[in-house]
């Protein structure tokens, strides 16, 4: 088998084995929490605009990063 097919299938060995506890490979990163009504009121947003922001980049020029699906 190839290289990648090899990486790839250790890596869901990886998370297998974190995902039942056991010890892996696996890097855990935890966010901060965000305080998304701060944001909003310094993007001067009401909740409903907020909402329905066209994109990501309108609310990033406040120096905000929004990761879809967070």
């Amino acid at each position: 088998m190839g290289k990648a097919f090899t990486e790839i299938a250790e890596g869901f060995k990886d998370a297998a084995n974190h995902a039942k506890g056991e010890e892996s490979g696996v890097v855990e990163h935890t966010p901060e929490a965000l305080n998304v009504r701060a944001i909003r009121e310094k993007a001067g947003m009401s909740q409903e605009r907020f909402c329905k922001a066209e994109t990501i980049e309108g609310i990033g020029k406040h120096g905000f990063v929004l990761t879809p699906g967070r």
